[in-house]
């Protein structure tokens, strides 16, 4: 696979993930998650990880190749669903 098609593939990634963490986050209840914390926590890390990953990707080849409207907006999507999946995880994390 080549680098410039990562947010391609990253784009359904991380929405399928946001999708899990939205999901398995709702509190039952007795007031626990549908997901245990730590797979919760482990799939906001992965998918801010892997969507930051393609969106630094995505932005070096905008900057080399110029710009296409697809690719810029699957680049963004992968930017605002790191900046979520990071944000998501730090709400799950428990304040002791």
């Amino acid at each position: 696979m080549k680098s410039y098609q990562f947010p391609y593939l990253a784009t359904p990634i991380g929405l399928l993930l946001l999708m899990i963490a939205t999901w398995g986050g709702r509190t039952g209840d007795g007031g626990a998650t549908a997901l245990p914390l730590l797979t919760l926590l482990m799939v906001c890390e992965f998918g801010a990880i892997v969507t930051a990953i393609a969106t630094w990707l995505g932005f070096q080849h905008i900057r080399t190749h110029g710009f296409k409207p697809l690719y810029a907006a699957l680049t963004g999507m992968c930017a605002v669903l790191a900046v979520r999946l990071a944000m998501l995880g730090f709400g799950y994390w428990p304040s002791t």
